[in-house]
């Protein structure tokens, strides 16, 4: 589900978890066994799990989430952003500014 809220953005997914609770503990997502759940749920916590490797391969976060602004902001003012136009998303600029 998509919204803009305040201005900003915001995608939510779902995912049906077959469990009473949910402990507050940060590493429980980490330790979801895919087998666990139906495909299609295993696939929504893809996305978290992809962002979290990411997450780990950034070396300066404050430096790194400045470059992306400044990027997206250039990108989006010359029209040559977004995957729906066959650009560049933001996923895709991130993975490159991981690379430098």
């Amino acid at each position: 589900m998509k919204l803009e809220y305040m201005g900003t953005h915001i995608d939510i997914l779902y995912c049906a978890m077959i469990t009473q609770n949910i402990p507050v503990s940060p590493d429980y997502l980490k330790q979801i066994s895919n087998a666990r759940y139906e495909k299609v749920n295993s696939l929504s916590f893809m996305g978290w799990k992809t962002c979290q490797v990411m997450l780990g391969m950034i070396p300066n976060l404050p430096t790194f989430g400045t470059a992306l602004k400044i990027i997206k902001t250039w990108a989006k003012r010359r029209g040559i952003y977004g995957f729906n136009y066959g650009y560049l998303n933001g996923i895709s600029l991130v993975i490159m500014l991981i690379k430098i």
